[in-house]
């Protein structure tokens, strides 16, 4: 039979996609989407560093305005103090060193010494000491802190150097060890309690609490050896810079809004400052986070890299887009991994020399496109934000 013919008026049947069509379609979209998106969260966690960065500057203006009213950087207790085993050993208090900077700069101190004051005129308020707040001596010097005053200009002791946005200053979890509670951030395996008040950290735009490193001024002479720049604790020994300070959250198994685990754990990511490292680690490590790139004591063959100086008397340092002080997959992680036994150590000397980093006999000087001996501060390899103040 002779097929029908369509009139000259009659529509036209819409011609449908092909399945090979659908599929390439489909196919572009997601390769814009895959090019898209990372670059979307590359922009996003570039302008959450630069907020973390200005946050950082206006805390560091706070501290250069207090330095000039009372000659000397904020800090409520010494670096010494913060350094001791008693507070930032495994069973420490956990007093960090922002916590320690905020109690001068944005106040909350009610009362010092042994008794707790009367909480019908300040309600429940948080004794904060590096040290065991019950212990002789040492009893006298806690300071009673009411959690809602930090930040209140004219009240407790304040001066409001520095006022705290509430996005940025956040009331870590306190906790109970033993028989002992703790109202501090950062203890390992420290359980909620709730309704207890808590001492607020600042954290940054990535949802990770401030590390400040505080120089301890006591310690003197020529820096010979890195234990002179760097130690874990200051019980027994003085040096510029106690990791002990931050102890609080570079023990942390769960820090900050990511939950990372900052501690040393199998081949799994970690930070270079991390707990559980070896103290030689931290020492190195910190030496060349906090030692001034530009000034070291000797380049001359075979012998140790080391600096003269500090980046400054407070370093601030917050953890990135990554969630780790330092982290060890970061460049400047994989750096040291490159170069270093276990690719866990990140020396001075590596803003020098290219492999191992210290001395000239382990690898050679680095050089800029003139050939000529340059150097790079290796720190700049990580996404953390480091801003320093105050001449060392």
């Amino acid at each position: 039979m002779p097929s029908p013919i369509r009139a000259a008026n009659s529509p036209r049947l819409a011609s449908a996609f092909s399945l090979v069509e659908l599929l390439v379609v489909i196919f572009i979209i997601a390769v814009v989407v895959a090019i898209t998106l990372p670059a979307l969260g590359g922009a996003r966690d570039a302008a959450k560093g630069a907020t973390s960065r200005a946050l950082v500057q206006d805390i560091s203006r706070a501290s250069d305005q207090f330095y000039l009213d009372t000659r000397r950087y904020p800090g409520y207790f010494t670096p010494k103090e913060m350094g001791l085993n008693e507070n930032g050993g495994t069973s420490g208090r956990g007093l960090s060193g922002m916590e320690n900077l905020m109690l001068d700069l944005a106040g909350g101190i009610v009362s010092v010494g042994s008794s707790a004051p009367d909480s019908t005129t300040y309600g429940e308020t948080v004794p904060a000491a590096p040290f065991d707040p019950t212990s002789g001596a040492n009893a006298d010097r806690v300071a009673w802190v009411s959690p809602s005053l930090i930040g209140a200009p004219g009240k407790g002791n304040s001066k409001a150097y520095f006022t705290p946005d509430a996005k940025n200053f956040v009331a870590q979890f306190g906790g109970a060890r033993g028989a002992k509670t703790v109202a501090q951030f950062g203890q390992p395996g420290a359980a909620d309690l709730p309704g207890k008040p808590q001492i607020p950290d600042v954290i940054d735009s990535f949802g990770n609490p401030l590390l400040v490193w505080t120089l301890d001024e006591t310690a003197s002479g020529q820096i010979t050896d890195v234990k002179q720049f760097a130690e874990v604790k200051s019980d027994a020994t003085s040096a510029r810079f106690y990791w002990n300070q931050n102890a609080a959250f570079l023990r942390a198994t769960a820090l900050g809004r990511l939950k990372k685990n900052q501690a040393l754990d199998g081949d799994k990511p970690y930070s270079l400052l991390g707990g559980g490292s070896p103290d030689d680690q931290l020492r190195v490590n910190l030496t060349a986070v906090l030692g001034n790139p530009g000034f070291p004591r000797t380049l001359e063959e075979g012998k140790e890299v080391l600096p003269t100086v500090a980046r400054g008397k407070l370093i601030f340092q917050t953890a990135g887009a990554d969630g780790f002080y330092l982290g060890d997959t970061d460049r400047g992680g994989k750096r040291a991994a490159k170069y270093t036994s276990g690719g866990r150590f990140l020396r001075y000397g590596m803003n020098f020399y290219g492999g191992a980093g210290k001395n000239a006999e382990a690898a050679a000087r680095l050089k800029d496109k003139d050939g000529k001996d340059t150097n790079e501060d290796i720190v700049s390899l990580f996404d953390d934000v480091v801003v320093a103040t105050g001449g060392s």
